[in-house]
């Protein structure tokens, strides 16, 4: 038996819009601050070596970034912002970045 799909259509009224593009905000809050992060402590330079790659896990964002949340006054819950630095740090890999 072949699978039904059905698409599902949601009118988003002008009322939400405001929360919807704060949202938003944040969500791109916390995918810079985790991207800087990550930046700034991907390559750690050593004495007489030069630079090492120490590339940064989601779990060490995620406890780096912790108070991120409350600090910026974010509405998002704290499942988005794990999420969030999740696929940050799952495409920051998969790129070798």
């Amino acid at each position: 038996m072949k699978p039904i799909i059905k698409t599902l259509s949601v009118r988003v009224r002008d009322k939400h819009a405001s929360v919807l593009n704060r949202m938003a905000f944040d969500v791109n809050q916390v995918w810079n601050a985790a991207n800087a992060y990550s930046d700034e402590f991907s390559w750690v330079p050593v004495p007489e070596v030069g630079y090492i790659n120490c590339g940064t896990s989601a779990f060490e964002l995620m406890k780096d970034l912790k108070g991120l949340r409350k600090e910026r006054g974010m509405i998002i819950d704290s499942t988005a912002v794990q999420e969030v630095i999740a696929v940050h740090a799952k495409a920051r890999k998969q790129f070798k970045k």
